[in-house]
């Protein structure tokens, strides 16, 4: 991990790139290593409370609920949605306030921002919310 932060973290700090791993025990060590670095838990599913020892969490879209980012953005974490590819997942992600997006799908996950920010409306969130069957394909 020395080795790792050594080699690379100057440049991952200088490019603004996050770090994530599924690992606790190295995100907690790398973020007391290196404060500078962003350091990102990756959750599988998101059944507890987001990590402590961590800048933020990535954590998985199926599970991701406004709440978690909620309680996440209370103790200044962010929060990544990963892996999400369909448009009615994105929207959800964004409505929620997720910090990001992690996708296959770059073009569609740009006209699904370039949507929310000009139709950011009360229908459109309460249709995307009480709709969740399209967010889960």
């Amino acid at each position: 991990m020395a080795r790792f932060n050594q080699r690379y973290g100057a440049r991952l700090i200088k490019d603004g790139d996050m770090v994530h791993s599924l690992d606790y025990a190295y995100v907690a060590k790398l973020h007391r290593l290196n404060p500078k670095l962003t350091v990102l838990y990756c959750m599988a599913y998101n059944f507890t409370n987001p990590a402590r020892e961590a800048d933020g969490v990535t954590a998985e879209y199926s599970t991701l609920n406004h709440r978690f980012i909620d309680a996440a953005h209370q103790g200044n974490q962010l929060v990544m949605a990963w892996t999400v590819n369909n448009a009615g997942a994105m929207k959800q992600a964004l409505f929620d306030h997720a910090d990001g997006v992690i996708t296959d799908r770059v073009s569609t996950l740009n006209k699904v921002i370039k949507e929310v920010r000009t139709n950011d409306t009360l229908e459109s969130r309460l249709v995307n919310y009480f709709n969740p069957l399209p967010n889960l394909e």
